[in-house]
């Protein structure tokens, strides 16, 4: 028998070695769809903003504890693959749903507006990189955090806010950027 010919159970294990490197490599892509994605155009995102009872909105009642959502407007006739790697990339950016007030003080110049906050507290740990992904279709929320779930928040006093969003997904190999705003006010 030759020393370098291998028994067939050698070959095997050598295949599934190389079968496995390949599907832990694969996993390790930062996309946060399929290679099956809608096309670029056909997407796109929004953020909503909801009251206790769920109800989406851009004015609310003092006392108000909004919900701040990231939303899939329009999914282009496909599921959106959504990967928590992906999530956790908009965490790392600490702009990432910056709430802002309107600086209504006879000091402040017109459409002067302050920072003050996020729904989420600052950092977010993410570990579950290799978890299986989650589809959502047309409308659907993708992220949501109410405001007071972050207990570095005041509540939200009258006033007009608005919150920002950048987003930048990889759809067949090219980086897409959605940067969102949406605007809202609390009233008495």
């Amino acid at each position: 028998m030759n020393n370098l010919s291998r028994s067939g159970g050698d070959k095997i294990v050598s295949t599934l070695t190389i079968l496995l490197a390949i599907v832990l490599l694969a996993g390790c892509e930062n996309e946060a769809f399929s290679p099956f994605a809608p096309e670029s155009d056909k997407i796109d995102f929004g953020i909503a903003i909801f009251d206790e009872a769920g109800t989406e909105a851009s004015s609310f009642k003092l006392g108000t504890d909004i919900t701040i959502a990231l939303k899939l407007v329009s999914d282009g006739g496909k599921s959106l693959e959504w990967h928590k790697d992906a999530e956790c990339v908009l965490y790392s950016n600490k702009n990432f749903l910056l709430v802002s007030k309107l600086d209504e003080s006879p000091e402040a110049l017109p459409s002067s507006y302050f920072s003050l906050g996020t729904p989420y507290q600052i950092p977010v740990f993410c570990s579950a990189i290799n978890l299986p992904p989650t589809y959502f279709s047309e409308g659907a929320v993708i992220l949501e955090w109410q405001w007071s779930g972050n207990p570095d928040n005041e509540p939200l006093a009258v006033g007009r806010y608005y919150t920002t969003a950048s987003i930048e997904v990889r759809i067949d190999g090219e980086m897409i950027r959605w940067d969102l705003k949406k605007d809202f006010e609390v009233y008495f």
